[in-house]
């Protein structure tokens, strides 16, 4: 008489997609995050793989206080996210990275109508990002319009990938819905790094007419597919 198994049989791994992208961070619990706005320089910070930097001066050139945040024209939420550019340039000049509007901004454009040298946050494979021009690392946003009417985190997709074979890790994989473009038409370049970075705080230093700081992050995903600037 057969004896029917206590135990299930052993599902096998699961094989590892060779086509996955592969992590540039995997996020680390043990990490003491910095208190933000104290610290000066743009960091990593591991827990969440977000590159962060603190930011005072947004993208129009002024710098708010508590009085002045009121007087600004614009809904506090717009108002940090012209913070946005700026902690982006900033980042991209600390950690010498490739800083021009094709890589920073949703609005630029090109007289051909739009880029397509840029790959940034494609899933499938390792994604190789490829500049066409050869701009100045200084280069500043002649070029780039506003976008700070248009919510579009909805067409951020964000994926949980395994990291290990046991799959007691994870990752996140980035990418843009392209029907981003039918519901914003003026968002004419999917790649810019701008639509993936988000205002996820603010400070004021002190009391009175204190400057305000606002913290400023972008996934390690896409930021550290960026090239490298040129010597």
């Amino acid at each position: 008489m057969s004896k029917t198994p206590i135990c299930a049989p052993i599902a096998p791994l699961p094989k590892p997609d060779p086509k996955a992208p592969c992590p540039t961070c995997l996020p680390d619990k043990t990490f003491v995050e910095p208190t933000w706005h104290t610290t000066e320089s743009p960091y990593l910070n591991r827990k969440t793989c977000e590159y962060m930097v603190s930011v005072t001066v947004n993208s129009r050139g002024d710098s708010h206080t508590t009085s002045s945040v009121k007087k600004a024209g614009l809904p506090f939420k717009k108002l940090l996210k012209t913070y946005i550019r700026p902690g982006l340039r900033e980042l991209l000049r600390y950690f010498d990275k490739l800083e021009n509007d094709e890589i920073v901004c949703a609005s630029y454009t090109t007289e051909q109508g739009g880029i397509k040298s840029v790959s940034i946050g494609m899933e499938g494979s390792k994604p190789k990002v490829k500049v066409k021009s050869k701009s100045s690392k200084y280069a500043f946003d002649k070029e780039c319009r506003e976008i700070l009417d248009f919510d579009y985190s909805e067409f951020i997709k964000i994926k949980n990938k395994p990291s290990t074979l046991q799959g007691d890790s994870v990752h996140k994989i980035y990418n843009i819905d392209e029907q981003i473009r039918q519901k914003y038409p003026q968002i004419k370049n999917i790649n810019a790094i701008e639509l993936y970075a988000r205002a996820i705080d603010y400070h004021f230093t002190g009391y009175g007419e204190s400057v305000m700081k606002v913290l400023i992050a972008i996934p390690a995903f896409i930021f550290d597919q960026v090239p490298e600037a040129p010597i």
